[in-house]
């Protein structure tokens, strides 16, 4: 494994089905969607998150994602990005 991109804030995390999880981190307004399946988002780059409940989570590949799929599996948080 190479580098590991440690990423600020404290994250949430929701598992989507088999393969994705999204991860956001409200405070930066920022999210990521990890695929298992393809691995190779920000060229394949290994991330370190810190989840509401101290868990470091580390993950390869992820993908950004968009505020509008933030939305649909957080509807009680505000997110006013895209």
């Amino acid at each position: 494994m190479g580098m590991i991109n440690k990423c600020s804030g404290i994250w949430e995390k929701k598992v989507l089905d088999e393969n994705n999880t999204l991860y956001v981190c409200f405070e930066r307004k920022t999210q990521l969607l990890h695929n298992r399946l393809d691995e190779t988002g920000y060229c394949g780059e290994t991330f370190a998150v810190e989840l509401t409940d101290g868990v470091i989570d580390i993950f390869k590949g992820a993908w950004s994602s968009r505020g509008e799929v933030v939305r649909e599996y957080f509807p009680d948080r505000n997110v006013d990005w895209n």
